[in-house]
C-alpha cells in the first residue's frame, strides 16, 4: 500500500499578483505602471491585489492655454508627478513615459 506524506511546500499555494486600476479594470503585466500611482495592496484568498490610480486622474491643468496640437487634439504635458509642464520645456532633455487620451480626444503626455 502506497502512502503519500504531504509536506508543507506541496500544500502551500503560491499567491498570485493582480493589478487593477481604481475603476476596477484589470491591468496586465504589459501595463506601463509609470503612468499610474500606487494606491494600496490587499490580499483576497490566493491573490494579492494592487490598486493603481491613473496619473491622468491626478493631473491638473494650471494653464489651459499652454498646449500643443496633435492630429487636431490638444496635448498637455506633465512631469512624472502629474504637474503640468510649460510648452517652453526642452523636451529633448526629458524621457517620454507615455500618454493617456481622454474621451474628448485631449492627450496627456508624461515625461521624466
Amino acid at each position: 500500500m502506497n502512502k503519500h506524506v504531504w509536506n508543507y511546500s506541496e500544500l502551500k499555494r503560491e499567491l498570485q499578483l493582480a493589478n487593477y486600476n481604481t475603476d476596477g479594470r484589470y491591468l496586465s503585466e504589459a501595463t506601463n505602471f509609470e503612468l499610474y500611482n500606487f494606491v494600496r495592496e490587499y490580499k483576497i484568498s490566493d491573490e494579492i491585489r494592487r490598486i493603481w490610480n491613473p496619473k491622468k486622474d491626478a493631473s491638473v491643468i494650471h494653464d489651459k492655454d499652454s498646449y500643443s496640437m496633435d492630429g487636431g487634439y490638444k496635448v498637455y504635458n506633465f512631469d512624472s508627478f502629474a504637474y503640468q509642464l510649460p510648452e517652453s520645456t526642452d523636451f529633448g532633455k526629458l524621457s517620454y513615459i507615455g500618454h493617456f487620451q481622454l474621451e474628448d480626444g485631449t492627450i496627456y503626455r508624461y515625461w521624466k
